[in-house]
């Protein structure tokens, strides 16, 4: 019983994580792209 209760708290942990993770790594790319759309725009 408590042991189910941990994993449920653990991988509640770990998805919260994940879905952090990935939205961090979203807007990294997205800053990516928009730096390089402004340098590309930039150069002409």
């Amino acid at each position: 019983m408590l042991l189910g209760s941990l994993l449920k708290n653990l991988s509640a942990g770990f998805a919260f994580k994940a879905e952090l993770f990935a939205i961090c790594y979203l807007e990294m790319v997205v800053t990516n792209m928009e730096q390089r759309l402004l340098n590309g725009y930039c150069q002409q």
